[in-house]
């Protein structure tokens, strides 16, 4: 498995700024690190994260569907529920996360790794790992 690249030097941004900004300016997040943030409503909307960390974040019954994480790390996050339809992952780890009832339907996952996460009830229909 491939190992996520993040950058050393990550800027500690609040993960709905950053994501309300990238809504706004068509433009990806990139090299950032948030902590402790909930994710915040971003229905059918593409947004794309490069290298980036999150920490401790909630990312819950969201439909944040067509999302795309390349070279992201997620620590100690609760992503129960949370629904990753026809997101694509490409060297992600998640690290102690909470994957609980979390669909990965349709999704695209390349060099992705679980390491001591729970995930009961997930859900990997007609993904491509």
């Amino acid at each position: 498995m491939i190992k996520p690249n993040v950058n050393e030097k990550l800027q500690d941004v609040m993960l709905d700024e950053a994501v309300e900004n990238a809504l706004a300016d068509g433009e990806d997040i990139e090299n950032c690190r948030f902590y402790g943030d909930p994710f915040p409503e971003a229905s059918g909307r593409l947004i794309e994260f490069h290298g980036c960390v999150f920490e401790k974040c909630t990312i819950g019954e969201n439909e944040i569907e067509r999302m795309v994480f390349t070279d992201c790390v997620f620590i100690r996050c609760d992503m129960s529920r949370c629904n990753l339809k026809k997101s694509t992952l490409q060297r992600v780890e998640f690290r102690e996360c909470r994957l609980i009832g979390a669909s990965f339907e349709n999704a695209v996952l390349m060099s992705v790794s679980f390491g001591k996460c729970q995930m009961d009830f997930c859900n990997f229909s007609n993904a491509k790992a």
